[in-house]
């Protein structure tokens, strides 16, 4: 569920390996300090990419733990293997290659 005011998602990357796209679109480019390699270059728009196509999922995980009425000190135990689960599926999402 996207309803913040950014781009729409998924985001892309464009054949160049650092353009940002959106359904074709230019979003942005990761242009990276200088002398910075275009391997870093592509890593970074790699990892932006990957960051954002994933942070709905990552808020919608998060705030349904917080929002979670299990959530109470008397079932801790319980809420620390549910965070732990929620926590590798996010994390599960981060390592999802971008295609171009």
């Amino acid at each position: 569920m996207n309803t913040d005011k950014a781009t729409p998602r998924p985001w892309g990357i464009d054949r160049d390996g650092v353009t940002l796209t959106m359904s074709g679109q230019i979003v942005a480019t990761a242009i990276a300090p200088d002398g910075a390699t275009i391997a870093e270059q592509r890593a970074n728009a790699a990892l932006i990419v990957r960051a954002v196509n994933s942070f709905d999922a990552i808020a919608a995980r998060v705030r349904a733990m917080a929002l979670d009425p299990s959530a109470r000190c008397e079932q801790y135990a319980m809420l620390l293997g549910e965070i732990g689960t929620a926590a590798r599926a996010a994390l599960a999402l981060t390592d999802q290659e971008p295609t171009p």
